[in-house]
């Protein structure tokens, strides 16, 4: 499941680079994923409702991450980067959310991978915030 969870974050990050980046609705950019991608179902799926959730959440997910990183607030960051913060915040958020590292770690290394050499570190800073900022609520509680 691990790996697949993995191909699904990276698909996810495809479809909100396509929407973002490229323009594309995000359904048509699903279909065409559905078509020329060889994948699970459970992959596409996964892939599916990280990508419909941060999409849809947008607007709270980039709040969240201008107060992480007012320098650098997500139309000065680049594509991939923006896209990564907002799908591992959208990840966290959901129910039953995989552990904290496993979606940190998973970020990084898809910006390592697609993103700038500073763009790791970056990723992984604010989404550090990120996870403090929501112990520091719990504890609060």
């Amino acid at each position: 499941m691990r790996r697949a969870r993995r191909t699904a974050r990276e698909l996810a990050l495809n479809l909100m680079y396509q929407v973002d980046a490229g323009g594309l609705q995000l359904d048509e950019a699903i279909g065409t994923m559905r078509e020329q991608v060889e994948a699970a179902p459970e992959v596409f799926d996964y892939a599916e409702v990280l990508a419909r959730g941060a999409h849809r959440e947008k607007r709270r997910l980039d709040k969240i991450i201008r107060r992480l990183s007012p320098s650098w607030a997500p139309p000065r960051q680049p594509v991939v980067d923006r896209n990564l913060l907002r799908l591992a915040i959208y990840e966290l958020s959901m129910p039953d959310a995989p552990p904290p590292p496993v979606v940190i770690n998973e970020a990084v290394e898809l910006a390592k991978k697609y993103s700038t050499e500073d763009s790791g570190k970056f990723i992984n800073g604010v989404l550090g915030s990120y996870i403090r900022e929501l112990e520091a609520q719990s504890e609060d509680r």
